[in-house]
């Protein structure tokens, strides 16, 4: 049995073969003839051959009789069909696309279907097919693309076997739409929309020779989550910006990446996802994915783009003149080569990417000062987001001042060239507003200079509204003069008589301005003046030198006063002086230094003696000691001598000193050895100031060391060749005044 069917089957394909065959050949010669008919007559158009577009059903028995519709073009009321090699039983209800047949009894297998009218007969194509019996079970090998969004539907082509003109496609349970079948191994369709959640489906084919088995990953098809839009559509390179992702498909669990770059997300339904931008390392756009677990990634596309643009963190220095050419340094991150900088809506010079995180830009000249934001734009990415970081404020520009000095009492009418002025613009010269400003233009202001407090030179600067104050530069300097000084009128000492130990205030007349008035000592004289701010205080009666000053001020010069006397009498005291005795003895010849014991001593009286050949001072006054140095001239006479007190009131007193004879040298205390140096003293009277000692021995040397007034101590040298015995020494005053002493020589 096996044998016989499979030669039967043979025998089959042999005979549809041949039917084909024989059926083309007569088609051939029918449209040979029908051409040449139609060559023949000139008068007659040829008709379009007819074309066959669909049949149904595709598939009946092989006893035929079942009746089927035939689409199409071009078909005329001529119209036969052929099954393969055998005509239909019958043709009904033609019209110029469609007809009806019945179909013939025909062994198993599949034929086309062919039309015939005048314009010959159709071609055969995949779409004329017709299957007698049972047609093969479809496969499916392949099916491209295998991805798809939910939301809307994905044209794919399916690869396989057994695929037959009406063949329908399921996408899991779901029917697909604008099925295709182009050949026995290949068709098209729409994958459909009635998918919610994003899901992997098998993709299956039927036809009338059943449907193909499912279960192999060939004919797998995955729906994806489907992004449509993201907002914000850009954000800065270093990350932070809350995205809204907007699709379909998405479920909780999913995740979402920029690029390769994870975000933080979170499922808020289907339609709705939200994120933080990730951190990136370069500007530019990027694909926002939704990710389903299992399933897959969304498919990228224009509506889910990112773009990542440079972050602006500083700006240094952030203020410079209208005028521009300030070098500013940019901080941020994601800069790169080709990067360009905008100050406002004003392109930068200079622009160098020194790194990633560093521009170096030239500030570009504007119209109006005021603060503006510094972008920084990427190429093919976009500029950076606005800041208080990024603020850059431009300041008036101050170019010229006219006229650029006047006195400091102020006054001076001066115009102010510029740039960036605007109404109410302030002006001020150091740190002192000036009056009068008037803007004239946004290039000009007048003003008036203020009163400054003395010769300097200050900038000018203009303090525009809502931006800031022009920077200092040689350009604003104004410079304030002091005026002309004038000589004061001359200055007189007024207070020029006092008493010794009363404090006198001094007082001047004359002068000119404000300047500060003081007193100074020239001389201390014989009153022993000092001077306190306007104090002057005398020791004793006498007089001083006194001067007065006034110092300059903004008008007049310094100015000062010859040096004036200023006259101290002696202190009047209502009291009595006693002297009572004299403590030391005068020596004639020498200065002596005596005491006077007494009481009502003041103010260092006068003292006198008797003795023309004497004078006396007193250097210290106690009240009741006077220490009085005298001096005892050659020609005194020794004895009691009277010394006369008088004091300032003209009281007086005497006492009487004692006077001892000159200079006398008595003994001398040890011995002289030859050839060696000696101490001796000679004891005496008068000494003083270390007299000088010479020796009658030209061997010998002597010289004091010290003077006690009645004892001497010599140093004495004998020297080899001095004769022993008794020798004389010579002792001499400064005054002249000698004496002589023997010494023994050893």
């Amino acid at each position: 049995m096996k044998t016989i069917s499979t030669e039967r089957g043979a025998h089959r394909s042999f005979r549809s073969i041949l039917r084909s065959t024989v059926a083309l050949s007569l088609m051939s010669a029918t449209l040979a003839t029908a051409t040449a008919f139609v060559a023949t007559s000139p008068a007659s158009a040829t008709p379009s051959a007819p074309t066959v577009t669909g049949v149904s059903p595709t598939q009946g028995s092989v006893a035929g009789g079942n009746t089927v519709t035939i689409l199409g073009t071009g078909f005329d009321n001529t119209a036969t069909v052929m099954f393969g090699l055998t005509s239909a039983t019958s043709v009904t209800n033609i019209t110029p696309t469609s007809l009806n047949a019945v179909v013939p009894a025909e062994s198993a297998g599949t034929v086309h279907v062919i039309v015939s009218d005048l314009g010959g007969p159709s071609s055969p194509v995949f779409s004329d097919q017709y299957t007698f019996g049972t047609p093969p079970t479809p496969t499916v090998t392949a099916v491209a693309p295998n991805i798809g969004p939910v939301a809307s539907g994905t044209p794919v082509t399916i690869t396989g076997t057994g695929f037959l003109p009406g063949a329908t496609v399921d996408f899991g349970t779901a029917p697909a739409t604008s099925v295709n079948v182009t050949s026995a191994t290949s068709l098209t369709a729409v994958s459909p929309t009635t998918v919610s959640l994003p899901a992997s489906v098998h993709v299956t084919v039927t036809n009338a020779g059943g449907t193909a088995s499912t279960g192999t990953s060939a004919d797998l098809f995955n729906y994806l989550p489907t992004v449509t839009s993201v907002y914000p559509v850009s954000g800065p390179i270093t990350g932070g910006s809350p995205v809204t992702i907007t699709g379909t498909g998405f479920a909780l669990g999913d995740t979402v990446s920029f690029g390769g770059y994870a975000a933080t997300a979170s499922y808020v339904n289907s339609t709705t996802m939200t994120a933080i931008s990730p951190a990136v390392t370069s500007p530019g756009p990027i694909v926002v994915y939704v990710t389903a677990p299992g399933v897959g990634v969304s498919i990228p596309g224009v509506a889910d783009r990112f773009t990542y643009v440079p972050s602006v963190t500083s700006i240094s220095p952030s203020s410079g003149p209208i005028v521009g050419g300030t070098s500013v340094t940019i901080t941020g991150a994601g800069f790169v080569p080709g990067d360009t900088v905008a100050f406002g809506a004003y392109g930068a010079t200079s622009v160098s990417v020194v790194s990633s995180t560093t521009i170096t830009a030239i500030s570009p000249a504007v119209t109006l000062a005021g603060t503006v934001d510094v972008t920084v734009t990427a190429p093919g990415a976009g500029a950076s987001f606005t800041s208080v970081a990024d603020h850059f404020t431009y300041v008036p520009s101050v170019s010229s001042i006219s006229p650029s000095s006047g006195p400091t009492a102020g006054g001076t009418p001066v115009t102010i060239t510029g740039a960036g002025f605007v109404a109410g613009s302030t002006v001020a010269f150091g740190t002192v507003a000036a009056t009068s400003v008037s803007v004239v233009s946004s290039t000009t202001i007048t003003a008036v200079s203020p009163a400054a407090a003395s010769a300097n030179t200050v900038d000018v600067t203009v303090t525009a509204p809502g931006s800031g104050t022009s920077l200092p530069s040689a350009a604003d300097h104004f410079t304030y003069t002091a005026p002309a000084l004038v000589a004061q009128a001359p200055l007189t000492l007024t207070s020029t008589k006092g008493t010794a130990g009363t404090a006198l205030t001094l007082t001047s007349s004359g002068g000119s301005g404000s300047g500060a008035v003081t007193y100074s000592v020239t001389s201390t004289g014989t009153a022993e003046c000092s001077i306190s701010g306007t104090t002057l205080n005398a020791k004793s009666a006498g007089t001083c030198s006194v001067s007065v000053s006034k110092a300059a001020d903004a008008t007049y010069l310094a100015a000062s006063s010859a040096a004036t006397t200023v006259t101290f009498a002696a202190k009047v005291v209502p009291v009595q002086v006693k002297a009572t005795k004299v403590n030391g003895t005068v020596l004639v010849g020498r200065i002596s230094i005596v005491t006077v014991i007494g009481s009502g001593f003041y103010n260092k009286p006068t003292i006198t003696s008797n003795d023309p050949h004497t004078s006396a001072v007193v250097i210290h006054d106690r009240g009741t000691q006077l220490v009085v140095r005298v001096r005892a001239l050659t020609g005194s006479t020794t004895g009691w001598h009277v010394f006369t007190i008088t004091l300032a009131n003209g009281k007086s007193a005497k006492v009487r000193y004692l006077v001892k004879g000159g200079l006398t040298a008595t003994v001398v205390n040890g011995t002289v050895v030859v050839g060696r140096i000696s101490t001796v003293t000679i004891n005496g009277v008068g000494f003083y100031n270390k007299p000088n000692i010479t020796s009658n021995d030209p061997h010998t040397s002597a010289d004091v060391i010290h003077d006690h007034g009645t004892q001497l101590v010599v140093l004495v040298t004998a020297h080899p060749g001095s004769a022993t015995g008794w020798h004389v020494f010579t002792i001499t005053l400064e005054n002249g005044q000698s004496c002589t002493v023997k010494y023994l020589v050893k």
